[in-house]
């Protein structure tokens, strides 16, 4: 089974949007992808794991991943239970 991840691109400024797949052989849950949007795009990021809305504790995390013009890095500080 060839899992991936789906991710909404959207420029804000003229309505553009698209999606894109990412395999989980390259980047692993929504951190690692949403540091390496936030490089590329220096984009704000939203993202789950492949667990959320399941029973499993701790899962229903949202990750909200992002580029910080004032440290000149990413950083992701997880929002949840």
């Amino acid at each position: 089974m060839n899992m991936f991840q789906r991710v909404l691109l959207v420029d804000p400024a003229s309505g553009f949007y698209k999606t894109k797949k990412y395999s989980f052989d390259r980047y692993f849950g929504p951190v690692d992808l949403g540091i390496h949007l936030a490089a590329e795009y220096r984009s704000l990021n939203f993202g789950v794991g492949i667990f959320a809305g399941s029973i499993f504790p701790g899962s229903n995390r949202l990750v909200v991943t992002g580029f910080s013009p004032e440290k000149n890095e990413g950083s992701a500080p997880d929002i949840g239970q």
